[in-house]
């Protein structure tokens, strides 16, 4: 059976107690009298592996503001335990329709096709004791050189990249040298003494694309 991003979404918010549906159906529009979700795909990036998915939370002007908004912070709730990076945007009223809007982007981690969604393994890398929460690949390499003839000798080099979605609070700098702990699945690598060395940022009307390069003295597994 064909299950798309877009079904997993709509899944995922009604299970999650948030009536959904797809934006813009085939049959007739219904007439809400509650808080619902409409939800379509926003953008697909298959060089990245990512899948942003925007959900329009409406409700009837007679539910109020507050009301569409605090539904809409439990769409990023759900979706936020899912493996998404949600953004809440402001609320505004749309007088033709007499409705409440509040849009929620998430973004996917994983390969989007028309018929099949196949997430990416979360990860999880803290950073001097601090999660952090728009991760997108971790890589750490080992090498020797002149002054470390033997590898098991040399220090570790490591990438981060990270991306901030628009309006997102990135997190200060640490102090270092740092512990830096990454995971994924049932592996954990923790590394020890890392110190930063490079710094790569660009921005888009999306957000911001960070990679961090570093070296660490030390690493070990559980």
């Amino acid at each position: 059976m064909e299950h798309s991003i877009l079904d997993e979404v709509v899944k995922l918010l009604c299970d999650g107690g948030v009536p959904a549906a797809p934006a813009q159906p085939e049959k007739d529009m219904l007439v809400i009298h509650t808080p619902v979700a409409a939800v379509s795909i926003e953008k697909v990036d298959r060089a990245n592996g990512t899948a942003a998915v925007l959900v329009e939370v409406v409700a009837p002007s007679k539910n109020g503001a507050r009301r569409c908004q605090m539904r809409a912070l439990d769409v990023c709730e759900i979706l936020t335990r899912a493996g998404a990076q949600c953004v809440q945007g402001n609320c505004i009223f749309v007088s033709k329709a007499a409705l409440f809007r509040v849009q929620v982007t998430a973004l996917f981690y994983g390969t989007a096709r028309s018929g099949s969604w196949t997430a990416r393994p979360a990860c999880s890398v803290t950073l001097a004791g601090v999660p952090l929460a728009y991760v997108r690949s971790f890589s750490a390499q080992q090498k020797v050189d002149e002054t470390h003839p033997a590898l098991a000798d040399s220090v570790w080099e490591f990438a981060l990249e990270e991306f901030f979605p628009a309006g997102a609070e990135e997190p200060e700098d640490a102090q270092e040298p740092f512990t830096l702990e990454f995971s994924v699945a049932a592996a954990a690598e923790t590394f020890t003494g890392c110190t930063m060395t490079q710094r790569e940022r660009s921005r888009t009307s999306e957000g911001i694309h960070q990679i961090r390069k570093g070296k660490a003295t030390g690493r070990t597994v559980e």
